[in-house]
């Protein structure tokens, strides 16, 4: 998929301080873009810890509030088995419903390519 979306998108970046002076520390975001506004995406596997859940979605909380939430988000993941990986189930229902981004499943992910085309996405840096 990044090879597709590399003349929009930044993928697998890391962002500082000296890219983006607001922001409180170094992070690493799956795909970052913009047009009139920054367009980022993280893709999570949500059959890992919980713990590298709640970083990946702060990650995209971090960019929020550094750009007002003047942003475009997306979250890319897959159902986990709810009955295998309770707590991590609980967290992907909760980010699937939540109303600052935009919630995609895998095989879903050509939503970002197609925003990107149709909002005129370059990459960022």
């Amino acid at each position: 998929f990044y090879p597709q979306i590399k003349s929009y998108y930044n993928t697998n970046k890391t962002i500082t301080k000296q890219d983006i002076p607001k922001l409180p520390m170094p992070v690493e975001i799956d795909i970052i873009g913009k047009n009139k506004i920054p367009v980022f995406a993280q893709i999570i596997d949500f059959e890992r810890p919980t713990y590298n859940i709640n970083h990946d979605a702060l990650i995209l909380s971090t960019l929020m509030n550094v750009y007002n939430s003047k942003a475009k988000s997306f979250i890319v993941g897959n159902e986990p088995d709810k009955s295998i990986f309770p707590k991590s189930h609980m967290a992907w229902n909760d980010l699937r419903v939540w109303k600052q981004v935009t919630f995609l499943a895998v095989d879903e992910i050509d939503g970002i390519k197609n925003y990107a085309e149709e909002h005129g996405v370059l990459p960022l840096f």
